[in-house]
């Protein structure tokens, strides 16, 4: 196993099982709720960074807009699917760590696959870890998600699937 490899996994292992288990740990603490995902998904995030090489992220405009659209129908074929309220602008008061926590997320789950295996392993790893959303149908959306994703980096580049992530996660 190359240290990529090694590096990668760890980082996932590492998503999940604190996505897992820290919040009910956490929240007995009355530690704030952005120590519950989005602080650890950006320091893992940051740490994906140091370890990818900046040939792997590719942030064509033309990739990054078709995929920023693939993402607003996706989340909206979702809303409409769970038969909530389809929407057509973001929310007024935005959380601003959106953004750089679906960055995270990408530089987590998408980047160095080595496989086939490897690449289905990731994206239903990917599904359990939203399980906490809403349980066995969470699982199926988000491995879904991350099925497309997969396939936008491996087309586009690590740009086009974040792209896509972020304007999913701002419109759904």
């Amino acid at each position: 196993m190359s240290k990529m490899q090694w590096i990668t996994y760890v980082l996932r292992a590492a998503h999940v099982c604190f996505t897992l288990a820290a919040p009910r740990f956490l929240w007995k603490r009355h530690v704030r709720p952005f120590w519950y995902y989005d602080g650890p998904t950006l320091a893992l995030g940051a740490a994906a960074v140091l370890c990818t090489p900046s040939s792997a992220v590719s942030m064509k405009c033309s990739t990054c807009s078709r995929a920023g659209v693939m993402g607003y129908l996706f989340a909206q074929l979702s809303r409409k699917l769970s038969k909530k309220e389809v929407v057509f602008l973001p929310p007024q008061k935005p959380d601003f760590a959106l953004a750089p926590v679906a960055f995270a997320e990408e530089l987590i789950w998408r980047r160095g696959h080595f496989g086939v295996f490897d690449q289905a392993a990731s994206a239903a790893a990917f599904g359990v870890l939203h399980y906490p959303l809403g349980g066995v149908k969470a699982v199926s959306h988000m491995t879904i998600f991350a099925a497309v994703s997969q396939w936008l980096k491996n087309k586009f580049g690590l740009g086009a699937s974040a792209t896509f992530h972020i304007i999913y996660n701002l419109y759904h």
